[in-house]
């Protein structure tokens, strides 16, 4: 289905795009990735007869939501990693120009599920409000103009291009791999650490599993039927959501009146409600069924807060 929220990977946090893209694949190759989705054969949970109408998503929260780092996690790491580099570029003579431009990405569930707020959709139709976009959540408030390396400082950061394999810090010890910002990010995560695309895959598991559940094909079933006395016809939510809207123009007409219907219909027939009810059930038990993967992945949080604590205070 394609619609499912990412969790936190190195890629997230802007400051360190490329060092942390190398971080995880570094995480991929000492890490350890648990059983493939095939392998993953939960019993359809138990859920509320009623559960609790949802009109609007926005305070959703989920229970692998604590396997995601925060905005405030995501910019404790970001300037770690900034003190961690500069130490290492200094070893080489060149001192880090990076004043700790960050934007961090918040854990947002609202359009999980696509449209679901009845305000939203009369006014923004499908497209998401602004602040929803990462590039316009930055967390860090001293933060100043993008970061422009020179060229030997980007060099002595990534470890890439002509020149790298010749660098010597003072005691004649070569750039390490990847340079001095995919170092650092290392000695953030520590030892063999899991791939982060674990709690993503998982994530991913239990949304195709909810999606298939009879509960949420019977809900899809009636919002198809009540979105057909608008004159509309879809056959399922997704399918409203992705139905050729331009998200780089203003919403036409037909779009609007297309996701009020929607937001109109969910709300009739709870569909948010029972399909995050069903969801929900289903990510807490593939957290059981994987509840050693799960234990590693949260002591691995914890020990990164406190690597970066402590590189912040040292």
């Amino acid at each position: 289905m394609g619609h499912g929220r990412r969790f936190f990977s190195s890629s997230t946090v802007t400051i360190c795009l490329t060092v942390m893209a190398t971080g995880a694949g570094i995480a991929a190759i000492n890490g350890q990735v648990g059983a493939s989705a095939g392998d993953l054969v939960p019993a359809p949970p138990t859920i509320s007869s009623s559960p609790p109408r949802v009109s609007d998503a926005s305070a959703l929260t989920y229970p692998m939501d604590r396997y995601e780092l925060s905005p405030d996690d995501q910019l404790l790491m970001s300037r770690a990693t900034i003190v961690l580099a500069s130490a290492c570029e200094n070893r080489f003579g060149v001192a880090n120009s990076n004043s700790g431009n960050i934007t961090t990405v918040p854990i947002d569930n609202s359009r999980h599920y696509g449209i679901a707020s009845l305000a939203e959709a009369q006014v923004l139709g499908y497209h998401a409000p602004a602040a929803a976009d990462p590039s316009s959540s930055s967390n860090d408030k001293g933060a100043s103009s993008a970061w422009t390396p020179s060229p030997l400082e980007e060099l002595t950061a990534y470890g890439t291009g002509p020149g790298a394999d010749a660098l010597k810090d003072r005691d004649v010890n070569p750039l390490p791999n990847g340079g001095c910002y995919t170092q650092a990010w290392s000695q953030l995560v520590g030892p063999n650490p899991l791939d982060p695309e674990v709690a993503n895959s998982r994530s991913h598991d239990a949304s195709t599993f909810a999606e298939n559940d009879e509960r949420v094909q019977v809900a899809w079933r009636a919002w198809s039927e009540c979105m057909a006395g608008f004159g509309l016809k879809f056959s399922s939510p997704w399918q409203a959501n992705d139905a050729g809207w331009k998200m780089d123009e203003p919403p036409t007409t037909d779009e609007l009146r297309t996701a009020t219907s929607d937001a109109h219909c969910r709300d009739k027939t709870n569909l948010v409600g029972i399909w995050y009810a069903v969801e929900s059930g289903y990510k807490n038990e593939i957290i059981s069924m994987n509840s050693q993967e799960f234990t590693k992945l949260d002591a691995q949080l914890v020990g990164e807060r406190m690597r970066a604590v402590q590189a912040l205070t040292h």
